[in-house]
């Protein structure tokens, strides 16, 4: 991997997400990632559904939440290719208490912290079931 995209300004937690990416990649083989991510977009039609976000969003909490804590970012990429995981679209839904992180106060969200609180995250997940219900229904 020589080369990782930033949209926004680069903080330890989103240069932390970009490289669970990075090992994804060096783990599954770029043409694996690439068809599970591709795969999981176009049956969820919602990025924060694909299982190779999901779990980079939750390992960049864990990592912004307690960052003395240690773990082996390959070990949980490993684990979740053992058990199938980025085969399935994942229903990403569980709202938490507000919490402050080095970042800033947020929400987290299915482990996706945002600045607009508590009630920005119930809006999200509103949205969210609306959807699905859509999807499925």
């Amino acid at each position: 991997m020589d080369i990782i995209v930033f949209h926004d300004e680069i903080t330890l937690r989103t240069l932390f997400h970009g490289l669970v990416h990075a090992t994804q990649m060096a783990f599954l083989g770029l043409d694996r990632y690439t068809d599970f991510y591709v795969r999981g977009f176009v049956k969820s039609r919602s990025w924060i559904a694909i299982p190779l976000e999901a779990q980079a969003y939750q390992l960049d909490t864990r990592f912004a939440m307690s960052r003395s804590a240690t773990f082996s970012v390959e070990d949980e990429v490993k684990t979740w290719a053992e058990q199938g995981r980025y085969e399935k679209i994942l229903l990403f839904i569980s709202l938490s208490s507000c919490t402050r992180t080095e970042e800033g106060p947020g929400c987290l969200w299915g482990g996706i912290r945002g600045p607009g609180g508590e009630e920005e995250a119930r809006r999200t997940l509103w949205r969210a079931w609306r959807l699905l219900g859509r999807l499925c229904g």
